[in-house]
C-alpha cells in the first residue's frame, strides 16, 4: 500500500464510524464512496454494502440485469422496481415492487410487491390495477471482504433471486385480475 492509500487509511479509521468515515475521505479526495471502499480495500458489513450499491445505482454505475425491469431510488434509501410483463394479446401488465439490498443494515433482502397496473396493448390504456401484499425475504450475507464481492453478490445472486420473486409475485398477481382473458 502507498503512502497516500495508507494516510487515507488513517483518516478513515479517526472517525466516529465507517459512514462518516467514507463520507470523510469521500469529501477530501472528491472520489464516491464506492471508490473509496475500493481504494482503501475495506471489507463491507451490510450497512456499507447497501451505500455503496445505492450510490452506484444512483450514478448509473450498477448493470441493471433484471430482464424489463427498472429500478430506481426514491431519495428514502429504499429501490423501488418496476418490472413489465407481456400477459397475452391484449394486455401487458407493470408489477410495482421494493427490492432493497440490505435494507436498513438488515442481513434480510425483503421483495414486496404493493400494485399492478394492467394495461391494453391497443392505446396503453390502464385497464386494471390491483392492490396487492405480497412479500418474500431471504438472507444475505453479514459481511463482505471486498468491494468486489459485494458486486458479485448483486450479480451472481441478487439480480437472479429478484427476478425469480417478482416472477413469482407476477404470476400471483394476475390471481387477483378482474379480467377473464388474461391467460
Amino acid at each position: 500500500m502507498n503512502k497516500a492509500v495508507e494516510k487515507l487509511l488513517s483518516f478513515y479509521k479517526k472517525s466516529e464510524d465507517y459512514y462518516e468515515g467514507l463520507t470523510d475521505v469521500s469529501k477530501l479526495t472528491g472520489l464516491r464512496r464506492y471508490d473509496v471502499v475500493g481504494l482503501l480495500k475495506l471489507k463491507c458489513n451490510t450497512e456499507m454494502a447497501n451505500i455503496i450499491l445505492t450510490d452506484m445505482l444512483n450514478d448509473n454505475k450498477l448493470p441493471i440485469i433484471i430482464k424489463n425491469c427498472e429500478i430506481n431510488d426514491g431519495g428514502d434509501g429504499v429501490w423501488y422496481l418496476e418490472t413489465k410483463y407481456d400477459i397475452n394479446d391484449e394486455y401487458y401488465g407493470s408489477l410495482h415492487s421494493m427490492a432493497t439490498p440490505f435494507w436498513d443494515g438488515q442481513q434480510i433482502l425483503p421483495i414486496d410487491s404493493s400494485f399492478m397496473t394492467i394495461y391494453s396493448k391497443l392505446g396503453g390504456k390502464k385497464v386494471e390495477e390491483i392492490d396487492l401484499e405480497l412479500y418474500d425475504s431471504f438472507d444475505v450475507p453479514k459481511e463482505f471482504e471486498s468491494l468486489q464481492s459485494v458486486l458479485e453478490w448483486y450479480k451472481d445472486f441478487y439480480t437472479p433471486k429478484v427476478s425469480e420473486i417478482l416472477d413469482k409475485h407476477f404470476e400471483q398477481a394476475l390471481n387477483y385480475s378482474e379480467l377473464s382473458n388474461l391467460t
